[in-house]
């Protein structure tokens, strides 16, 4: 592939995506700058899972590195429909939580929490398999932050769950790619998507 080849990518329902090279270009809105704020906190922090900020294209597109792997993008692949790829994208999340305990954002990020709750963290907020990429069953990037701010664990996680156990409508739930045969209320799993079962730290 050549370099300068644009290689639209699926998704980006709030920007337009496009692979270039080892990279990702992003057009940019209100949100971007806190954005930007947030990877380069985890990058100093040495959080692996998400993309790296490298700056803005001549076009005025916000340049993010690419990581390789699988999004889990609907009909969900079956590999990505497992308890391993569950408890390591739990991992990432609890990770990213954990991080930005007390960080402040800049004016323009994405607002979710009513008025009058304290926040406990920063959350991706839009946490689910079609924003992580995935190695086999194994998570290796949260991806597509724009939705980010302040808000309690407990917010990502609901959403997450809802998403992954999957605690959703009869819709997404055949159109996520789950089988008329699934449990959705299997105790095992959904236990963990609670984080009853310790989870061991990460160096990343």
């Amino acid at each position: 592939m050549n370099d300068e080849t644009e290689i639209p990518l699926p998704g980006g329902n709030r920007t337009v995506v496009h692979r270039v090279g080892e990279t990702v270009r992003r057009t940019t809105g209100d949100h971007s700058a806190a954005v930007h704020v947030l990877l380069n906190h985890l990058e100093r922090r040495g959080f692996q899972y998400a993309p790296r900020f490298l700056g803005v294209d001549d076009k005025g597109r916000e340049i993010l590195t690419y990581r390789h792997g699988i999004v889990g993008n609907y009909p969900i692949p079956a590999d990505i429909r497992t308890i391993e790829a569950l408890e390591s994208a739990t991992r990432i999340l609890r990770r990213l939580h954990d991080l930005t305990v007390g960080l402040r954002l800049p004016d323009g990020h994405a607002i979710h929490l009513p008025d009058g709750i304290e926040p406990e963290v920063i959350c991706h907020w839009d946490a689910a398999p079609y924003n992580i990429v995935f190695e086999g069953s194994t998570a290796v990037a949260l991806i597509d932050f724009d939705e980010a701010g302040p808000g309690r664990r407990i917010d990502d996680l609901a959403y997450f769950a809802y998403r992954f156990a999957p605690l959703c409508s009869d819709d997404n739930f055949f159109d996520g790619g789950w089988t008329p045969d699934t449990d959705r209320c299997d105790r095992e799993y959904f236990r963990r998507v609670r984080c009853r079962r310790p989870i061991a730290s990460t160096t990343g």
